[in-house]
């Protein structure tokens, strides 16, 4: 008896075969380092089989995936320009959240809930800043258990620098994409969210 999947798989090999097509994310070469070769042979098979497979919309499965493509392209477009500034997401995201509590000093359980990340994290994070001069911990004078932290004249600098930077990458990021179509992209993307939040069918 033929295997029921065969067709699928035939199609997904003569893929992997064909000189003719290079690996490619939606019609465009992938050159990111951290989506590679292998992960164009996945959205292939992934949208071979949802063609073959009853159920399944393959326009909007490509959708999908093509929306984690470009999410991680743009995301290792930012991490980039940090680690040019010698900075993690998450020391970025302290400096970032000190920088907009200024003149307020702030905990580490604080910072821990506006970076949404665990404080273990958080105070990983502290010690390689403050290891480097860009912000200092100071224990409150009246209740010894408080520790407060804030930003140096060094931190406060290098906030901004790669505030800036991180802003500028962005736009360039953006640049090809006109006014009308930002608008669309902001709809689409309230649009995507909404079906990630509500509960799956």
């Amino acid at each position: 008896m033929p295997d029921e999947h065969h067709a699928e798989r035939e199609e997904v090999f003569l893929l992997c075969r064909a000189k003719a097509y290079p690996l490619r994310m939606n019609d465009a070469a992938v050159t990111s380092h951290e989506t590679g070769a292998s992960t164009g042979l996945v959205e292939r098979t992934l949208l071979a089989v949802a063609r073959q497979r009853p159920g399944f919309d393959e326009k909007r499965c490509r959708l999908a995936l093509d929306c984690l493509v470009t999410g991680q392209a743009v995301r290792g477009a930012l991490q980039t320009c940090l680690h040019q500034s010698g900075l993690s997401e998450l020391r970025f995201a302290v400096l970032v959240i000190l920088f907009a509590l200024e003149p307020n000093a702030t905990t580490a359980a604080d910072l821990a809930s506006h970076a949404g990340v665990t404080r273990s994290s958080i105070t990983e994070a502290l010690d390689g800043l403050q290891a480097h001069n860009f912000i200092r911990r100071q224990r409150d004078s009246v209740d010894r258990r408080a520790i407060y932290v804030r930003l140096t004249k060094a931190g406060r600098a290098l906030a901004e620098e790669a505030l800036l930077a991180y802003l500028h990458t962005a736009t360039q990021v953006t640049r090809f994409v006109t006014p009308t179509e930002l608008d669309m992209a902001f709809a689409l993307g309230a649009q995507l969210r909404g079906g990630v939040e509500l509960p799956l069918e």
